[in-house]
């Protein structure tokens, strides 16, 4: 349950960063530097706060069920 809740949550920021990268584009075509940096802030703060851990967390998940299983069966 909690690797289907995290990637749809991944999914969530990841259509969130594409629109965020859209703006930036867009902000930068107009000679809005500000707008720029707001969006690019935003998009590293979001990498780095949140979809890292929230990948590490799945990650060590499923390495600890899959070692379960495998003592289980030795």
């Amino acid at each position: 349950m909690t690797s289907i809740l995290a990637i749809l949550v991944a999914i969530i920021l990841a259509v969130g960063n594409t629109v965020l990268m859209g703006s930036a584009l867009i902000a930068l075509q107009h000679g809005r530097f500000g707008l720029l940096l707001v969006a690019l802030m935003v998009l590293f703060v979001s990498g780095e706060l949140i979809i890292k851990p929230l990948f590490r967390l799945v990650g060590e998940q499923g390495v600890r069920k899959h070692l379960a299983k495998r003592n289980k069966g030795e």
